[in-house]
C-alpha cells in the first residue's frame, strides 16, 4: 500500500514535492496501489518510486523523472509523458493505451505485455527496450529509435512506423522483431532496418500480412539480423544444438522474406535474400558435417581406433619436425623480421580500415554500374520484344535485319537481288560463322564478316523468339 505521508506531500503540489525529494535523494517512495488521477506531476522527481498497481489515468506526467521506476500493471490511460524518463522503467503489462509519450525516454525500460495501443511515440527512444508480446496496434512511432529493442511476437498491427529506426546499437547487434505481427494498415515507409556497423533486424517468423513491403530501401539490408548476429559471432561459444537453431533461423528468415517480396512482384530484391539463404545453407552443411564428425568422435571413445588416432597425434608433437618449427617461430619473434611482420600487419589493418570507409561508396558505385546496365538490357529487350510481351515486335526485327542486310550484299557485293536475299537469311540463321559457305563465288566472298555480324544478330533475335513466344503461348 502507499505511503500516506509521501501521498498528503505530493498533493500539496510539485514544487516542494522536489525540495523535499532533494533533501531526502535515498528514500524509498511507496506510491503503489493509489489512485493519483486528480494530481498534477509534471516535471515531478520520482526516480525509483513504486507505483505498481496504481491509476495514473489521464494524469500530467510531462517531462517528470520516472527513471527505474516500478509500474507493474500500473493504469496509465490516456496519460499525457510527453519528454518524460522512464529509462529502465518496470511497465510489466501495465496499460498506456492512447498515452501521449512523444520524445519520451524508455530507454532499457521493461514493457513486456504492456498495452501501448494507439499511443503516440513520436520521436520517443526505445533503444533496447524489451516489449515482448507488447501490444502496440496503432501506436505511432514516427521517428521513434528502437535499436537494439526486443519486440519478438509483439502486435503492431496497423502501427505507423515511418522513418523509425531500427537495427542495432552500442549494447546490442540487432532490433528483435521475431515473430511479430503486422497486417496490410501496418506503415513501414522509409524504416530503416539496421546497417553494417551496428547490426540489422531479425526477421525470422514475422507474421507479414500483406503489409506494404514496396516502401522500404532494402537496398541498405546487406543481410538480416539473424544472418549478421551470426557473422558476429553470436554462435561462438553456444551448444552445437544451438548454433544449428541460429543458422535454421536465419534461413527461415530469409526464405519467408523471400516468398512476401515475391507476392508484391519484388522480384530483385527476392533475388538477392534468396542468395543470401543459400550461402547460410552451405555453411549450415559444413556446420552439420562438423557436428557429425564429433559425434563420431565420441562413439569413438575407449576403442581403439581412437587410441590409435590419439598415438599419432602425440607422436607427430614429438618429432623433431615441430620442435624445429616452434624454435624457428621464436628467433623469427626475436628477431628484426618479427618487428617487420607486424609492421606489414598495421600497414593491412589500416588499409583495411580505409576499405571499411570508401565501401559505401564503392557499393553506391557498383549499384549505379548495375543499374545502368540494366537499364540498358532492359532498353534492348523492351525494344527487341517488348519484354516478351509483343512476340511481333520481334517478327517486325527480323524482317528488318533480313532485308536489310540483303540490300547491303546487293548494293556493295555485286549480287541479284534474290542471290542477296538467299545469303542474308542464311548468313541469319547461323550458317554466317561458316565463311566456306561464301567460297565458289569471288563476288559474295569478301562479304563474309558482314555474314558473320549478322549471325550474331540473328541469334540474338532468334532467341528472344522463342523466349517470346513461349511465353505467350505456354505461359512460361
Amino acid at each position: 500500500m502507499a505511503n500516506q505521508e509521501q501521498l498528503a506531500l505530493l498533493r500539496t503540489g510539485v514544487t516542494e514535492w522536489n525540495e523535499w525529494r532533494q533533501a531526502n535523494p535515498e528514500e524509498f517512495i511507496d506510491l503503489s496501489e493509489a489512485d493519483l488521477t486528480a494530481y498534477t506531476l509534471g516535471r515531478a522527481r520520482l526516480r525509483g518510486a513504486n507505483f505498481r498497481g496504481s491509476n495514473l489515468s489521464g494524469v500530467d506526467l510531462m517531462e517528470a523523472d520516472l527513471q527505474e521506476a516500478i509500474l507493474v500493471r500500473a493504469n496509465l490511460q490516456a496519460t499525457l509523458l510527453n519528454k518524460v524518463c522512464l529509462k529502465e522503467a518496470y511497465l510489466y503489462m501495465a496499460c498506456l493505451k492512447e498515452a501521449i509519450l512523444i520524445g519520451a525516454d524508455l530507454e532499457g525500460a521493461d514493457l513486456e505485455k504492456a498495452n501501448l495501443e494507439d499511443a503516440l511515440l513520436y520521436e520517443a527512444n526505445l533503444k533496447g527496450a524489451y516489449l515482448h508480446a507488447a501490444n502496440l496496434k496503432g501506436a505511432k512511432l514516427r521517428n521513434a529509435h528502437l535499436e537494439g529493442a526486443d519486440l519478438h511476437e509483439g502486435h503492431l498491427e496497423g502501427a505507423d512506423l515511418q522513418k523509425a529506426i531500427l537495427g542495432g546499437n552500442e549494447t546490442s547487434s540487432f532490433t528483435d522483431l521475431r515473430g511479430v505481427f503486422f497486417d496490410d494498415a501496418t506503415n513501414l515507409r522509409d524504416i530503416t532496418l539496421g546497417n553494417i556497423k551496428h547490426g540489422f533486424t531479425r526477421l525470422a517468423d514475422v507474421h507479414w500480412s500483406n503489409v506494404n513491403l514496396a516502401v522500404i530501401n532494402w537496398e541498405l539490408v546487406t543481410m538480416l539480423g539473424d544472418e549478421h548476429d551470426i557473422h558476429q559471432g553470436g554462435y561462438k561459444g553456444a551448444s552445437r544444438n544451438v548454433q544449428l537453431a541460429l543458422f535454421q533461423g536465419a534461413i527461415r528468415a530469409n526464405h519467408q522474406l523471400v516468398a512476401i517480396l515475391q507476392d508484391q512482384a519484388m522480384l530483385e530484391e527476392a533475388d538477392y535474400f534468396a542468395y543470401r539463404a543459400q550461402v547460410l545453407h552451405r555453411k549450415l552443411l559444413q556446420l552439420q558435417l562438423l557436428l557429425q564428425l564429433e559425434r563420431l568422435w565420441e562413439k569413438l571413445q575407449g576403442t581403439w581406433m581412437r587410441r590409435l588416432l590419439v598415438r599419432i597425434g602425440r607422436w607427430l608433437q614429438r618429432i623433431w619436425i615441430w620442435k624445429l618449427a616452434a624454435q624457428i617461430g621464436r628467433w623469427i619473434q626475436s628477431s628484426r623480421l618479427w618487428r617487420v611482420v607486424v609492421a606489414i600487419g598495421q600497414g593491412i589493418h589500416r588499409a583495411w580500415q580505409w576499405f571499411q570507409t570508401t565501401r559505401i561508396w564503392l557499393l553506391e558505385f557498383g549499384s549505379i554500374l548495375r543499374r545502368g546496365g540494366g537499364l540498358i538490357f532492359a532498353m534492348f529487350i523492351g525494344l527487341l520484344a517488348g519484354y516478351g510481351y509483343k512476340p511481333e515486335r520481334t517478327f517486325f526485327w527480323y524482317v528488318l535485319v533480313v532485308f536489310g542486310f540483303a540490300v547491303v550484299y546487293h548494293k556493295f557485293y555485286n549480287t541479284q537481288p534474290l542471290d542477296a536475299l538467299i545469303l542474308s537469311l542464311t548468313s541469319f540463321h547461323g550458317r554466317g560463322f561458316f565463311p566456306s559457305i561464301l567460297s565458289g563465288d569471288p563476288r559474295v566472298e569478301p562479304a563474309a564478316p558482314i555474314a558473320v555480324v549478322e549471325a550474331v544478330i540473328g541469334i540474338m533475335i532468334e532467341i528472344s523468339f522463342v523466349a517470346t513466344f513461349t511465353r505467350r503461348f505456354f505461359g512460361k
